[in-house]
Order: C-alpha cells, then sequence, then structure tokens
C-alpha cells in the first residue's frame, strides 16, 4: 500500500470520530418552530431568505461558502458565486469550505481540497471545475486516489505536489473545518457566511440565482456599513 492511500487512511479514521460529534452539536443547535402561528392567534411572518448567528468575530471581513463537490446545487452555484467573491472590495476575502457529514462523508472531498490549495495556488479554480466534472459528471469515486490524480492532471497540476501536500495533512488540520460548520449552524449546501454574522442559501430565494447574490452583496454592504 502506498503511503498516499494509507495517509488516507488515517485521516478518515480520526476524522469520522471528530466530524460526527462536531455535526451532533450543530443538529442540537438547529431551532425548532411549532406550526400554526405564535401561540397568540397571530401566525409566524414570512422567513427571512437569510439568519443570523451569534457574531464569529474573526470572520467580520470574511465569506466563507459552504460546500460539497457531490452537491449538484453547489455545481450549479460554484462559478457564480467564485466570480461574485472574486468581485468583494478590500479587506474582504473569501474562502470555499468543504463540508464533513456526521456519517464521514465528505473526508475525502475535504481532504483533497486542502491539499488542492496548498498544492495548486491559483489552479484551484480550474481543480474545483475538474472535480464536479469527475465525481458529478464522470460518476468517479472520490475515495479513490486515481480519482484525485486525474483531477489535478485536468487542473494542470503536479500530482507529485498534490499527493506530498495531501500525505503533509494533519487530521487537526481537517477538523478544524466543522468548527465552522458548528458557528453557522450549516445544515445545507451551498451555504454562505457573510461577515461572521448573516447565514443564507439558495433555498431562501427559491434558488434564483441572480437574487440569491444581490442579497449576498446587500448583506455584505449592510456589514459595511456597521463597520
Amino acid at each position: 500500500m502506498s503511503k498516499f492511500k494509507m495517509r488516507r487512511s488515517c485521516i478518515t479514521a480520526v476524522l469520522a470520530l471528530a466530524t460526527t460529534s462536531a455535526l451532533h452539536v450543530v443538529a442540537k443547535a438547529q431551532p425548532s418552530m411549532a406550526m400554526g402561528g405564535d401561540g397568540k392567534g397571530q401566525p409566524y411572518p414570512p422567513p427571512m431568505p437569510y439568519r443570523e448567528v451569534a457574531e464569529v468575530e474573526a470572520d467580520q471581513r470574511v465569506v466563507r461558502i459552504f460546500f460539497s463537490f457531490s452537491c449538484p446545487f453547489c455545481r450549479t452555484f460554484h462559478t457564480p458565486l467564485r466570480q461574485w467573491a472574486n468581485s468583494l472590495p478590500a479587506p474582504w476575502r473569501y474562502e470555499f469550505v468543504p463540508i464533513l457529514l456526521a456519517d464521514g462523508t465528505g473526508i475525502h472531498e475535504a481532504a483533497g481540497y486542502l491539499a488542492a490549495q496548498k498544492a495548486l495556488g491559483p489552479a484551484i479554480a480550474r481543480f474545483e471545475d475538474a472535480a464536479y466534472r469527475a465525481i458529478q459528471g464522470e460518476g468517479r469515486s472520490p475515495r479513490a486516489p486515481e480519482t484525485w490524480r486525474g483531477i489535478v492532471n485536468a487542473a494542470g497540476g503536479s500530482v507529485l505536489a498534490f499527493e506530498e501536500a495531501w500525505e503533509s495533512l494533519s487530521p487537526a488540520e481537517v477538523a478544524e473545518l466543522p468548527r465552522s460548520m458548528i458557528a453557522y449552524a450549516v445544515d445545507a449546501t451551498p451555504t454562505v457566511a457573510i461577515a461572521g454574522k448573516f447565514v443564507l442559501t439558495p433555498d431562501g430565494v427559491q434558488g434564483d440565482e441572480a437574487l440569491f447574490l444581490q442579497l449576498c452583496s446587500g448583506l455584505v454592504s449592510r456589514a459595511m456599513g456597521h463597520a
């Protein structure tokens, strides 16, 4: 067995436990809504297309985009969100965050993405496109090392550098990802978290891409206005 495969097994075993615990906290944190009204004969007001969470101070000028290479909606929104995020004014920055599910699904995708960030640099956008195409379009398994080698090749990157980056990942480095999911109570993909407190998904605007991006821009402007 190659080091590449052994390293995957190690990361998977450690992170499966960490992810299960983290997502259990997320599930407990979800608010529950009674059906029918507020208990006083009044109907609930229409839900807002976004929600607010306890502010994450370190993310006041950050946009986090939670995604999965296995999610069809993420594939649809990824490029528009990337283009939108690239237009953010300084000193704002954005980060795509691969999700980890309680059953361990997503661990290979998350590790692959973190390794690609280290190894591919500016070619990461090509890697993202190639990963969606391979995993969704071609049905390739994210658990298979050859899948990631093909993705890196398609992105024009160095497979050797990618495998070295993967081997250098520590379980703690990947286990950091669920902490953001907990902070923003992520329960769907794609999810966008803005300025450490605004959280929204395309569901809030019935999947309307243009309206969703306008809402994202509006929340960035709102956050800037409260700076």
